[in-house]
């Protein structure tokens, strides 16, 4: 075992099942020291007989999840211009996959949620303005200086300087309707808050979760300084308190969707 074997062997992803127990799909990234070059895939394995069959080698493809029936898959594809695309594919059609729907910047920790055989509930992350729009950062304006200025004491957070976009949930609906799965319009669940979620800097998937009305989430306590440290304990509990995780204080809300969004 040297190191080229070692660091150029498939790297594989957990395996998520489809709801009928019949497929999982994974993903693969291998690196290659003969061409320099990272290639990455998305497969599909039959649990029964154990063969595996390529769906994509778009190395810009991610997230797979299962949509739809048993052999529908949405993933995420990456575009140059920072822009991100949901592309829908299925076991059984490999290589007739089509878009979905278009997002203006980069997004992550896709979620799904049925609404019946041919509506889901979608839910993502990305960074947003302070206006709530979805960060683009191929598109935001240049800066020709490294010189940072902070009205507030906390300027960094682990390894990272705290900028002034705030990471945020998203959620949308995709409609199947008319043949083909398309996203229809995307809200801002933390535009006009003090919010923000997942928490930086390790938050991801497991600070939220989709349901069939609305989305739970864990934030900050806005109410407490951004270098606020949990108190000790074993003084006595304090008035108030959500849960401690991260050094940090957080709570948990909960986000309903207008009656409109799901029903339309």
């Amino acid at each position: 075992m040297t190191p080229d074997v070692l660091l150029s062997a498939p790297r594989r992803s957990s395996a998520t099942p489809d709801p009928g127990g019949k497929y999982a799909v994974y993903t693969v990234s291998t690196y290659s020291f003969q061409s320099h070059e990272k290639t990455s895939e998305i497969r599909v394995i039959d649990i029964v007989s154990g063969q595996s069959t390529l769906v994509t080698a778009d190395r810009n493809a991610s997230e797979p999840n299962w949509l739809g029936n048993a052999t529908g898959l949405l993933w995420l594809k990456e575009g140059e211009d920072g822009a991100t695309d949901l592309i829908f594919g299925s076991v059984d059609r490999v290589g007739e996959s089509y878009v979905v729907g278009s997002l203006p910047g980069s997004i992550s920790n896709v979620k799904l949620k049925a609404l019946g055989p041919r509506k889901a509930a979608i839910a993502f992350t990305g960074k947003a303005w302070q206006n709530g729009t979805l960060y683009n950062g191929e598109k935001a304006p240049k800066k020709y200086t490294s010189a940072r200025l902070y009205d507030q004491t906390m300027v960094r957070h682990w390894d990272q300087y705290v900028k002034p976009q705030k990471n945020a949930i998203w959620y949308g609906v995709l409609d199947a309707s008319h043949g083909k799965w398309s996203l229809q319009s995307t809200w801002n669940a933390l535009k006009g808050t003090s919010l923000e979620s997942p928490i930086p800097t390790f938050g991801g998937k497991d600070d939220f979760d989709l349901s069939f009305g609305g989305l739970v989430f864990v934030a900050k306590d806005p109410r407490l300084p951004d270098a606020f440290i949990a108190p000790d304990l074993a003084a006595g509990p304090p008035a108030h308190m959500s849960f401690s995780t991260r050094a940090r204080k957080v709570s948990l809300f909960l986000a309903k969707f207008p009656e409109r969004t799901l029903s339309e």
